[in-house]
């Protein structure tokens, strides 16, 4: 007796629902990627040349912390440090003399110090360091 094969069907592979993943996976980089053009922080590389010795203006200290905001020890709200900055920063031209200094505290949350670096930018600063603290 002799034993035939049967022909098995090929495997059917669905890709309609391949091509609606890409879709999707498309449309949502489209809609990230205007997002990102909108509200995007540029925070520029720190230089130096090694012939400038010049005496540097103290730079600004800002302590942040969800409850708390301090510019150089005075208390300022968050609606007001834009224009507080901007006002200890006027007539300064040189970039080094616009220093900024943010030291946060550990309950600052990531969305604050985003909003108080785009201010700080907004208002004419350099923010040359964003440092940790352990009291």
């Amino acid at each position: 007796m002799r034993i035939t094969r049967r022909n098995l069907p090929a495997p059917h592979i669905p890709f309609i629902s391949l091509a609606d993943i890409a879709w999707q996976i498309i449309i949502f980089f489209l809609v990230a990627a205007a997002f990102v053009a909108n509200y995007a922080l540029n925070v520029p590389m720190p230089s130096a040349s090694a012939g400038d010795t010049a005496a540097l203006a103290k730079p600004l200290n800002i302590r942040a912390g969800e409850a708390r905001l301090t510019v150089n020890g005075v208390n300022v709200s968050a609606e007001q440090l834009e224009s507080y900055i901007a006002g200890l920063l006027a007539g300064i031209t040189r970039e080094e003399d616009r220093a900024v200094i943010v030291f946060p505290d550990d309950d600052l949350t990531f969305q604050r110090n985003a909003e108080i670096l785009y201010a700080i930018q907004k208002a004419g600063g350099i923010v040359v360091i964003s440092e940790e603290t352990k009291d």
